[in-house]
C-alpha cells in the first residue's frame, strides 16, 4: 500500500451501505485501534475501524522522548517499546536499534525518533513526515540535580524525533487505514456476544461522547448489555474477532473478564498555551473552565526563542515532575504530573495555584515567558495499568488497553504502534489455525509490563532530593499491582 497523502481532512464514516458480517471489529481509532486496523487491511482482512467522535477528556499519549533520564543506558530495555518487546513481538522479528480534537487537546505530543521502525512497517512513515510535525532534537531534565543536562537525537540512527500535531497524526493514521481497505463507524460498542465462536457487536451512536453514544459499561460478561443514551442509533455486525483500543479503562476486555491492574494513581495537570505571540495557531485558549494566567514570568531566563524551542524539558519538584513542549504553530503544552491525592496539597487543582507552581520551576518557567493569558487546564490520567489478561479466545488489547504507562516511560504512541502490529499478527496467525497466538501476544505485554515496571522504579529512585510522600511512595521496589477497587493482584 502506498502512504496516505498528509493534512487531508478528516476521514468520514460510511452511512448506508454497512457491511454486517468482517473479520474484526476495531473499537477505538486512536493510534493503536488505527494502526492495528491499517496492518489487518493490508493482510486482506475485511475490518471495522469504529470511532466514538470526540472525547471528553484528554489522554497524555507519548509525553516524553528517548534517553529521558541520564539512565537510558543503564536501563535500556525500559525506555523505549521497541527495545523491551522480545523480537516476535514486532512483525518481521526485529528489533529498532537502541539509540484532540480541537475541543479536546491531547496533554503530551512528542514521539521519539524510533517511532519511525513501527511508522516504516505500517506503510504511513512518508506521510508523516509530509505532515508538517515540528522536529523534536532532544531532551533536557533537571531530574536527580538541579542543573539541567541534555540529550540529543541528532547523532542517533534515526534522526530528530516530533512535536506532534496530534489531531493531524491520529487522522493520517485512520486515513491510511481506510485507503487499505478498512470501515470507519461512527459510535461505540454497545453490546457484545459470542454466538457460534463469532461476535454479535452492537454499536450505538447518538447524543453521547467519549463512550460513542452509550452508557459506561456497568459490569462484566460479554452478554451484559449496555443502555444507550437516548436517541442513540444501534447497528448489529458479526466478527469473527474484536480489538480493544479504547485506552486504559479497557472497556471491551473489562467486559469480557479481563481486570484493569493499577500500579498507581498518577495525575497530569496540564494545559494548552497559545503562542507567545498571541496567535494561538488553532487552538489552547478559553474553554470551560479557563484560567487567568498572565504569563509564567519567572524573572529572567530563555524566551523559548533558541534552540530550547525544539526541545522538551522535564523537571523534578518536591510533589512530582513538570513537563513542557513546544508543538506547531508556537503553541505550547505544559502539565504537572503528581499522585491524585497530591495535587490539591500542591495547590494545583486552582488557576492560581498551578500557576504559581508553575512560576515556582527553576527551568520550566523559564520557557515560558509570553505564554499565558486564560487557557483551559484539564486534569487528566496518567497512571500506569495492564489489562489481565490483554487477549482471549476471539478478542486482544492494544495500546494503552493492554498496558497503559507513566509518561517518563516513552511509551505510549510507540507502543500503540507496536502493539496494533503484533496484534494484527497474532489474529492472522491465530486465523490460519495458530491457537497458541494470542496467549502468546497476552503473555509477551505482561512481560514487557512487568520490565517496564522495575525500570520505572530505577528513574524514580535516581532523584534522592526529595522526600515528600510523592516520592517516598516510588523509593523501593516496584509494588504489587492492584485491580481498579484497590485489591491486590
Amino acid at each position: 500500500m502506498t502512504d496516505a497523502g498528509g493534512g487531508g481532512p478528516e476521514p468520514v464514516a460510511e452511512r448506508d451501505d454497512a457491511v454486517d458480517t468482517v473479520d474484526v471489529v476495531v473499537a477505538g481509532a486512536g493510534p493503536a485501534g488505527a494502526a492495528t486496523a491499517l496492518a489487518l487491511a493490508r493482510a486482506g482482512a475485511a475490518v471495522v475501524l469504529v470511532d466514538p467522535g470526540p472525547r471528553d477528556d484528554m489522554s497524555v499519549g507519548d509525553s516524553l522522548p528517548d534517553d529521558t533520564l541520564p539512565l537510558g543506558d543503564a536501563f535500556p530495555g525500559a525506555s523505549l517499546v521497541g527495545d523491551c518487546l522480545p523480537g516476535d513481538f514486532l512483525v518481521g522479528g526485529r528489533r529498532p536499534p537502541r539509540s484532540a480534537r480541537p475541543a479536546s487537546p491531547r496533554i503530551g505530543e512528542s514521539l521519539p525518533p524510533a517511532a519511525r521502525v513501527p511508522l516504516a512497517r505500517l506503510g504511513v512513515l512518508e506521510a508523516v513526515l509530509r505532515d508538517g510535525h515540528a522536529p523534536c532534537h532532544g531532551h533536557r531534565s533537571a531530574w536527580g540535580h538541579s542543573d539541567l543536562a541534555d540529550s540529543t537525537f541528532l547523532q542517533g540512527p534515526y534522526g530528530p524525533g516530533w512535536h506532534l500535531d496530534r489531531d493531524r497524526f491520529d487522522a493520517s493514521l485512520r486515513r491510511a487505514a481506510l485507503a487499505a481497505g478498512a470501515r470507519l463507524r461512527r459510535g461505540g460498542v454497545s453490546g457484545l456476544a459470542r454466538v457460534d465462536d463469532r461476535w454479535r457487536v452492537t454499536l450505538s451512536t447518538g447524543t453521547g461522547t467519549g463512550t460513542g453514544g452509550a452508557a459506561a459499561y456497568p459490569g462484566r460478561g460479554p452478554d451484559r448489555a449496555v443502555r444507550p443514551l437516548p436517541g442513540a442509533e444501534t447497528r448489529v455486525l458479526h466478527a469473527s474477532y474484536v480489538v480493544d483500543a479504547t485506552g486504559a479503562r479497557a472497556r471491551v476486555a473489562r467486559r469480557l473478564g479481563a481486570r484493569v491492574l493499577a500500579t498507581d494513581h498518577l495525575v497530569a495537570v496540564g494545559a494548552l498555551l497559545p503562542a507567545a505571540d498571541g496567535s494561538d495557531g488553532g487552538g489552547g485558549s478559553g474553554g470551560s473552565g479557563g484560567s487567568q494566567g498572565g504569563g509564567a514570568s519567572h524573572g529572567g531566563g530563555a524566551t523559548g526563542r533558541s534552540g530550547e524551542e525544539r526541545t522538551s524539558l522535564v523537571e523534578s519538584v518536591p510533589y512530582g515532575w513538570w513537563y513542557t513542549a513546544p508543538l506547531p504553530r508556537g503553541r505550547r503544552v505544559v502539565m504537572a504530573v503528581t499522585d491524585a491525592d497530591l495535587a490539591r496539597p500542591a495547590g494545583l487543582r486552582t488557576a492560581p495555584g498551578w500557576w504559581g507552581a508553575l512560576r515556582a520551576t527553576r527551568h520550566v518557567a523559564d520557557l515560558l515567558v509570553g505564554h499565558g493569558g486564560r487557557v483551559e487546564r484539564t486534569v487528566l490520567s496518567a497512571g500506569t495499568s495492564r489489562t489481565v489478561p490483554a487477549a482471549g479466545p476471539g478478542w486482544v488489547a492494544v495500546g494503552d488497553a493492554a498496558s497503559a504507562t507513566d509518561p517518563l516511560a516513552v511509551r505510549g504512541i510507540t507502543a500503540a504502534l507496536a502493539t496494533g502490529l503484533a496484534a494484527a499478527a497474532a489474529i492472522a496467525a491465530d486465523a490460519a489455525g495458530d491457537r497458541a497466538a494470542l496467549p502468546r501476544y497476552a503473555r509477551v505485554v505482561d512481560a514487557v509490563h512487568t520490565e517496564f515496571l522495575h525500570a520505572r522504579a530505577a528513574y524514580y529512585q535516581a532523584e534522592r532530593r526529595w522526600d515528600g510522600p510523592f516520592w517516598r511512595r516510588r523509593s523501593g521496589p516496584p509494588p504489587p499491582l492492584l485491580d481498579t477497587a484497590g485489591h491486590r493482584a
